[in-house]
């Protein structure tokens, strides 16, 4: 995939329904690395990122923040 701006964290992706078999996982939210600093993220850096390192985390209905029990 080429992108002029990269993708922005915080994006979701929601799909239907689940994407996982067996599981309640019905997207994913696509942020930083949970297991490194910042700058880990863009390489070779913030000024001219060649790759953008963007971690997947998996997201279920709970997150769904219209529904009554999530206020």
């Amino acid at each position: 995939m080429k992108r002029v701006g990269g993708l922005l964290y915080g994006v979701a992706f929601r799909n239907g329904r689940p994407i996982v078999e067996g599981t309640e996982i019905v997207g994913v939210i696509a942020h930083t690395s949970p297991l490194f600093d910042e700058a880990f993220n863009l390489f070779p850096d913030a000024a001219a990122p060649t790759l953008q390192i963007i971690t997947l985390v998996p997201a279920t209905n709970i997150l769904d923040v219209r529904r009554e029990s999530a206020v």
